[in-house]
């Protein structure tokens, strides 16, 4: 994804609930001014959260 114009990856650690590592992702981009209200997010991963190399969800949500 970092081939894209624009879009900037981020990795995360492990976490065991989507919600938890969602707001922890919107809460880091905030803090480092990358992130505004408004602004689009797309999260790409494994559901269940604790399956790793098999991607198979993607999200897409705004910033309140």
């Amino acid at each position: 994804m970092s081939l894209i114009w624009g879009v900037i990856p981020f990795y995360l650690n492990t976490y065991y609930h989507l919600d938890q590592a969602i707001l922890e992702t919107i809460k880091r981009l905030k803090d480092k001014e990358l992130l505004s209200k408004g602004d689009c997010v797309v999260y790409v991963g494994s559901t269940p959260i604790e399956l790793h190399g098999s991607t198979n969800m993607i999200k897409v949500s705004y910033v309140l």
